[in-house]
């Protein structure tokens, strides 16, 4: 369920971000009445009942953003704005989901999982393996240069 109340909180998260493909930028959709709110709730509620996207919202704009030090880029996809608002309420509301089935060693993007846990418990085991003489093998992934 997509309340009015928590779409507009969604959004107001994007001020100063760049908008998607129809311009309409978080900075102004907030500004905008409650009855406008109602409405967006509404028809995302609509949305999910029919399974009907409005076309507008699935255009993505997408850039290419220089990689430092080679001639490389980045592609950064930029969605409609009240497409993001309404996923960012859904995803939300799915967390306590994802805690049923996701293990431990899941940590990026799952609410009250901090990478730093990750670290710890791993570097726990590499001393656990050095003490008792056992043998270890790890791989750290550095994305930097994917980004």
């Amino acid at each position: 369920v997509i309340t009015t109340k928590g779409l507009w909180k969604a959004v107001k998260k994007g001020v100063g971000k760049a908008p998607g493909a129809d311009c309409w930028t978080a900075d102004a959709l907030v500004t905008l009445p409650e009855r406008w709110w109602e409405a967006a709730a509404e028809l995302w509620a609509c949305m999910l009942r029919c399974r009907s996207i409005p076309a507008q919202w699935l255009v993505v704009r997408a850039v290419g953003i220089p990689k430092p030090g080679t001639s490389k880029k980045r592609t950064l996809s930029i969605e409609v704005v009240m497409w993001r608002g309404g996923l960012t309420c859904i995803l939300g509301q799915m967390a306590d989901w994802a805690e049923e089935w996701a293990p431990p060693e899941c940590i990026g993007a799952l609410k009250g999982r901090d990478p730093a846990e990750f670290h710890s418990r791993f570097t726990a085991a590499l001393t656990r393996a050095k003490n008792q003489n056992l043998d270890m093998a790890g791989e750290k992934l550095d994305l930097s240069a994917a980004f």
